[in-house]
Order: C-alpha cells, then sequence, then structure tokens
C-alpha cells in the first residue's frame, strides 16, 4: 500500500521510504488502517474509541497520543500537515495520496490465473469481504465505479452478552461490507505491463466484475435496483460523521390538534406522561402551586376520576407502567441523590417502594416487551460519571450497565426497545456540541445496524413499528424510516417545541405546552438595590439574554416554523424591528453601547454585524467552538474564546485593523476588570487577574448553563440552577462578598440579559400550560 512517499507493507506492518524501514506498533498501525479506510472523512477521537479500542475506556489523551506517534512515523508537521489533518470538533483524516494496489517493487508477483478459483480467491480477498448477513432492510449498496475510492459501510458490531440475561453490551470491531472494483484495476494494470492482449484483459475483467457484482447482492438479498438503506449522508458527509443541515426532510404534513384528540386532565404546566390504554390510566406530572414540588396525578380514562398520587416531588423526569399496567414507576431527579420509586397500583393502598436511590442523577425509564423482570433506566452513579444505560432486575436487585461510556460529553440519556424487542434505540447527545445521535442495536446480531447524527437536540423517540420511529426534538417532530432513512416532518400549523412523547399500543400521546403571560422581568442592581423596575410583555415566543447595554433598544431572538430571527425592541414605541432572518440556530450575545454593533452567532459561527452599514463579518467557522464574546470597554475591540486544537484561547480582535492577537491561553473566558481580568479556565473555575498575578475566587460556573459572567462597577454575576431554584450570583471583587437571589425553577428561563449601562438584570419569566393530545399510530405510518 503506498502512503504518500512511504510504502506500507500490511503483512510485516512495516513502513518503507527508500532505504529507510519503521516498525509501527499494532495501535497505531489499527489506528492508520481506520484512517485509511474512511479517509474520504474526518474520523473523530469518540470514533477512534469506538471502533479502534472496542469501547474499552481510554482517554482522550491516549488516543492523541497515537496521533502523535502516527505523525512521527510520517514526520508529519501538524502545523503544514501532508498527511494527518486535525480539525478542531471534527477529528482527523488522512489526506496523503493512498494507493491501496500498489506493491513494493522487489515483491511483484506474478500475473495470476483468471478462473474460478482466481474468482473466487478475488472475492475472499481481505479488501473484498463478503457480507455475512441476510438482515436485508439494514443491506448497504455501493458505487463500484472503478474510478471511485473503496466505502466501507459505518456498521459497527455490539457486543450485547445475551443481554436477556446480563443486559450488558459492548462495542467490538466494525465489520466492514464493501465490494470495490480497485482489485480488479488491480489485475488490470499488472496485465499491462506485461503488454497482454488488452481485448482479452478487459473480457476477463468484466467477467469478474460482473461475477462479483452478482455474488455480492446475492449474499445481501437485495436486488441492483433496491434503494441504499443503510448509508445516509451523515454517516459519509466530510463532517465528522454528523448532518450540518437543517434537516433532511423527505415528506411533510400536518397534525391537527383540537377537542377531538385532546384527553382532559387538570390545568397547569405537565412535564411528564405515561399512559396505559389496556388500563385505561394515564399519569402525568404537574405543578400547581409555585411554591411547592411536582405532583403526580393518575387518572381513569373510563370514569375520568383524577387522583393524587404523590404531593411533593422534587423533578419528576420520567414516568412509566409496566406492561401489565399494574404496577407505576417514576424518577424523582435531585442532583446527587436521586430516586426510582415503585406504585403497586394492585394493592388496595398503592404500596410504594424505593427501588434505586443515591444516584447522582437519573433522568429515563423504559420496558423491554420480552422481559418482564427487569426496568432499564438511564442515570450517572457518580458526578463525573457521564450518563449511560443500565437495567434493574427486580428479583435480584442487581445493576448492570447496558451501554458503555465513551467520554463525559456523551451522554446516553434515553432508550427504547422496538414492539418485538429485537431492538434496541439509545439516544445519544454531545453536550460539548448541542447535538444528538441516534443508534439502533439489532439485538439477535449483536451489531449495531443504524447510526444517525441530528444538528439539533433531540428530547424523546418511540418506536411506531419494527422500522419506524417518532423523534421529537427541538425543531418539531418527526417520522424516522430507519429502513430507508427517510424522514417525514410534522409541522402544521403548531410549534412542537417542548413537546413530550409516551407510547401505548395503539395511540402516540403529545404533551403540547403553551407559553401565556411572557413577561420579561428588569431589575435593579446591584442586589442591595434589588427591585422592579420594568416590565415588557408580549405574546411572542421570544428570548432576551446576553449584554444589553443600549438603554433605548433590547435584541431579542425567536424561532418560527422556518427560520430563526433576530429583532430590536424599542423601549419607547414597544414595537420589534426584524433584523435577521436565517435557517441556522442564532444566540445574541452582546450588543455596543449605542446599539449600532451586535455580536451574536449563527449556526456555531461568530458573527459581528454593524447595522448602520449592513456589514457582517465571520469571526469564526462552524469547526471552532466558541465560548462567548463582548466588546472591550474601549468598544475598539472583541474579545472571545475559541477551543482551537482542543485547547481554549481567549483572543482580541481589533475593530479597526482587523487583526486578532491571543490574550489567554488554557482559558474560554475574560472579562475586563479594572486594570486585568476576570477568567475562566477550562474547569468553568473564576480566577482573578490582577498585575500578573492570578487568585481563585473559590466558585465555579455550571457547565450546562454557561451562557454568560459580567462585571458592573465591583461586582460580578452569573447564573446557576440546581433545577429547584434559578439562582442568580452577586460577588463583590473588593470585599468577596458572595449573594444569591433565588427564584423558583418552573417560570424562570435560564436565560439572562444585563444592561451595564444602566445598571439592569433582566430575566424572563413565563406561565405556562400544557395539553394532552392523543392519536392513532397509524396516523403517523401513512
Amino acid at each position: 500500500m503506498q502512503l504518500g512517499d512511504y510504502f506500507l507493507d500490511r503483512e510485516t506492518m512495516l513502513l518503507h521510504c527508500g532505504d529507510e524501514e519503521k516498525a509501527i506498533e499494532p495501535k497505531v498501525y489499527d489506528v492508520l488502517m481506520y484512517l485509511v479506510e474512511n479517509r474520504q472523512r474526518h474520523i473523530s477521537i469518540t470514533e477512534l474509541h469506538e471502533n479502534v479500542w472496542k469501547g474499552r475506556f481510554v482517554s482522550d489523551a491516549a488516543v492523541r497520543k497515537i496521533i502523535s506517534k502516527l505523525r512521527l512515523l510520517f514526520d508529519d508537521n501538524h502545523n503544514e500537515p501532508k498527511y494527518i489533518k486535525s480539525l478542531s470538533k471534527r477529528g482527523y483524516r488522512l489526506i496523503c495520496h493512498v494507493d491501496l494496489n500498489k506493491k513494493a517493487i522487489k515483491s511483484i508477483p506474478p500475473v495470476p490465473d483468471i478462473s474460478v478459483n482466481a474468482v473466487n480467491s478475488l472475492v475472499q480477498d481481505p479488501q473484498f469481504v463478503s457480507p455475512s448477513t441476510t438482515f436485508s432492510n439494514y443491506s448497504q449498496a455501493i458505487n463500484s465505479q472503478s474510478n471511485q475510492s473503496q466505502k466501507t459501510d459505518d456498521i459497527n458490531k455490539i457486543d450485547i452478552n445475551d443481554l436477556d440475561s446480563k443486559g450488558h453490551g459492548s462495542i467490538v470491531d466494525g465489520e466492514k461490507i464493501a465490494i470495490s472494483s480497485k482489485a480488479v484495476n488491480r489485475s488490470f494494470w499488472q496485465r499491462l505491463t506485461q503488454l497482454q492482449s488488452s481485448v482479452l484483459v478487459c473480457s476477463l475483467l468484466l467477467l469478474v466484475s460482473g461475477l462479483s457484482y452478482l455474488v455480492y447482492f446475492y449474499e445481501i438479498n437485495i436486488t441492483p435496483d433496491s434503494k441504499t438503506v443503510v448509508e445516509n449522508k451523515a454517516l459519509y458527509a466530510d463532517n465528522d460523521g454528523r448532518d450540518n443541515s437543517t434537516q433532511h426532510i423527505d415528506e411533510q404534513a400536518s397534525l391537527v390538534m383540537n377537542e377531538t384528540n385532546l384527553l382532559k386532565t387538570l390545568t397547569g404546566d405537565k412535564i411528564g406522561v405515561a399512559v396505559h390504554d389496556d388500563k385505561q390510566l394515564t399519569a402525568f406530572a404537574m405543578k400547581l402551586d409555585e411554591g411547592v414540588g411536582y405532583q403526580i396525578f393518575l387518572k381513569d380514562m373510563a370514569s375520568n376520576k383524577v387522583m393524587q398520587l404523590v404531593q411533593n416531588v422534587t423533578f419528576p423526569l420520567s414516568l412509566t407502567f409496566n406492561k401489565t399496567g399494574d404496577k407505576f414507576y417514576y424518577i424523582d431527579h435531585v442532583e446527587g441523590s436521586s430516586s426510582l420509586i415503585e406504585f403497586d397500583l394492585a394493592s388496595n393502598e398503592y404500596a410504594r417502594r424505593t427501588l434505586i436511590t443515591d444516584y447522582f442523577g437519573l433522568y429515563d425509564l423504559s420496558f423491554s416487551p420480552t422481559i418482564d423482570n427487569k426496568i432499564y433506566f438511564t442515570g450517572e452513579l457518580n458526578k463525573d460519571d457521564g450518563i449511560s444505560g443500565y437495567s434493574y432486575n427486580f428479583s435480584s436487585k442487581e445493576i448492570v450497565p447496558v451501554t458503555d461510556k465513551v467520554s463525559a460529553n456523551f451522554m446516553d440519556f434515553r432508550m427504547r426497545f422496538s414492539n418485538n424487542g429485537q431492538q434496541l434505540a439509545v439516544l445519544r447527545l454531545d453536550s460539548e456540541n448541542n447535538q444528538s445521535e441516534l443508534r439502533i442495536i439489532d439485538l439477535p446480531l449483536n451489531k449495531v445496524v443504524y447510526r444517525r447524527w441530528f444538528e439539533q437536540r433531540v428530547y424523546y423517540l418511540e418506536w411506531l413499528n419494527e422500522h419506524m420511529l417518532a423523534v421529537l426534538s427541538n425543531r418539531g417532530l418527526y417520522r424516522l424510516d430507519i429502513s430507508t432513512d427517510m424522514v417525514k416532518v410534522f409541522n402544521g400549523d403548531y410549534n412542537f417545541r417542548g413537546l413530550e412523547l409516551a407510547k401505548s399500543n395503539e395511540n402516540l400521546y403529545l404533551l403540547r405546552r403553551q407559553s401565556s403571560d411572557n413577561r420579561f422581568v428588569s431589575k435593579t442592581l446591584p442586589f442591595s438595590e434589588f427591585v422592579t423596575d420594568n416590565i415588557i410583555e408580549d405574546d411572542l415566543d421570544l428570548t432576551l439574554m446576553g449584554g444589553q447595554n443600549n438603554n433605548d433598544k433590547a435584541f431579542f431572538t425567536g424561532i418560527t416554523a422556518t427560520h430563526y430571527v433576530l429583532s430590536q425592541f424599542d423601549y419607547q414605541t414597544n414595537e420589534h424591528t426584524e433584523l435577521v432572518k436565517v435557517k441556522d440556530k442564532l444566540r445574541f450575545l452582546y450588543s455596543s453601547r449605542d446599539g449600532n454593533k451586535i455580536l451574536y452567532k449563527e449556526d456555531k459561527r461568530l458573527v459581528f454585524l454593524t447595522l448602520s452599514t449592513g456589514d457582517k463579518q465571520f469571526l469564526s467557522n462552524k469547526q471552532q467552538r466558541i465560548s462567548y464574546a463582548r466588546f472591550s470597554k474601549d468598544e475598539a475591540a472583541i474579545i472571545y474564546g475559541v477551543k482551537q486544537y482542543d485547547i481554549w484561547v481567549v483572543n482580541r480582535f481589533d475593530i479597526a485593523t482587523g487583526e486578532t492577537t491571543e490574550l489567554f491561553k488554557g482559558y474560554q473566558d475574560a472579562i475586563e476588570y479594572r486594570e486585568g481580568y476576570v477568567l475562566v479556565n477550562d474547569d468553568f473555575e473564576l480566577i482573578l487577574y490582577q498585575n500578573s498575578q492570578q487568585q481563585a475566587l473559590g466558585y465555579k460556573l455550571n457547565s450546562e448553563l454557561y451562557n454568560l459572567v459580567f462585571i458592573m462597577n465591583d461586582y460580578l454575576y452569573w447564573q446557576d440552577t440546581d433545577y429547584i431554584k434559578v439562582i442568580f450570583n452577586e460577588l463583590n471583587l473588593t470585599t468577596f462578598k458572595h449573594e444569591q437571589k433565588e427564584f423558583d425553577f418552573l417560570p424562570i428561563t435560564f436565560n439572562m440579559a444585563i444592561n451595564q449601562e444602566a445598571g439592569r438584570l433582566w430575566y424572563n419569566s413565563r406561565k405556562r400550560k400544557s395539553e394532552l393530545y392523543h392519536f392513532n399510530i397509524n396516523r403517523f405510518l401513512l
């Protein structure tokens, strides 16, 4: 195999360049081979974890060390790479010329006979791994034109280790299903070098190609005209395997919500729902009184009677019934001490018992239709464990891992078994990039048979049948057909953000939240003068956040059915003026004091916009992660944090000259204070930097809610939550006195805005209500 200027002997694992010979370590060789096989795209560290380390946990640093060894082998410079190129958040890619069929000059073999045995040996060549599965719904067709590179499918085996009895799974080596015409070309060029008859050679090649083609399609049980069903653009795009489009939509439909499909419950904001059609029972969690926790109610749909089952639950993240409907389960999520509770509905007093307690976090519950003695949940025992899937055995009380940990940033927070129990859908959240991955594991085949990335947060999913799922994200409700990779969106006249899904045998239940009394409240600062001085009420679904430093205008972001919108609000006229309307996600960051210049993020890119001229500058690309951006105190520059090659850097962009200089390395934010800064390091710790001296302030930001830290005079402000309360923090940087203002978690959003010029803190306060609708599953299958 030729790799740039080097020849790789795959039998001896030796790398040759002239007279120089280098031995390759086994793991380094494995990573190199994976990069070769997938050279058409960038490979993330996570993908290397899963496919080279086979699910065995190793640190990201260990993976990077292997990449460094590869660069040393090729004498490659990572600043000006010729072999391995890396991009932040996308991973690594082999960029040198690759000739898989190149042989060492000293070892060119004789031309083999073209015979039946030769055809058989060709099919058995390591580059020609024949498909071993007859599972036609997940077969992969490939393009075998002779001028294209070999493709391999991205299906990974997973060792479930008899999930029915052990409930444990771990990823092992990926199985490659690929047929390529390059091996045919190899024989072709060898015969040309020996000046054989071109007519005879071409005829033989056509025969071999045709036989290989027939063997391939015969073994995977599809016809040449069948539709490609496994490979989708999310898997093979040159973007770390992620679908960066807004959403690939194949069909659209509408869902009409009216009185005919409304399931009457209680008026209020519901956050969870569970339904059992056979027992005609509905359970839902809601908050009747803002001063206490949530309550869980049970409704008998036959008699329309509603009873309160639980009085005070901190945060009931998931509710479910067992298969027979005689037991009910819910999670009480309390950070650091979460519990799984069971109610015996068959007993006269609805006996209650705690199954699991003292987990740092519990998030989701599910049952397998074929396993009666287990309940499945997602959670994390300790704070830094990461969220994974587990099973709990009712008899033995044994808790067994079901999904493996990859890293703390990847959270397997939802699992759903198909109706026949043969497939497991796992929803993984990439918290760093705010994206989601769906995996379908075929349990009898012990392998991942489908993967899809969503450039958005997917919250819920439910199986509709053996190959279709309902998927709910922050952008809408979709039906995904995993056998064809086709997507159908149900948008209609309703905004589906904030829905929750529950499924029974016949119906899909949608909990639609509606905001009412949308209010933006302004409080004066500091906390010693914390009184309401202004309220803006609007019926639009808007968000107010960031550094709002103009006294006459405020900047809002909103979302419609098709676009994200950035608008300007005039305090005097109470009118909104639309400034930016795009299909990519928007997030407002900062405004200048005169309101003429603003900073915002558009599809992850940092944007500097001058309103008077319409000049728009992109200060970063989509592959760079931006922590925050703000104008300097003199507004002559923009200070922003960006992650470069896994290292956070704070840069200063000079608006007049367009030059960028580095201020700090190893920090993700810097807020000017007097002659120095307040810094935020990699661990979200606050550090005072004065006179080239650093002083830890003793406070740490919430990494999940990090959106704005600001300084007004000598006071530092930031936001936090324990999922019971929303907490605004104030720290005096001269006396180091710390104060907090707490608000109930329900009506207050996580977004706050600051007007440093006027000394105001803005927050969004909403009173919500939600309604439960039901639809026959056939409605989604049409």
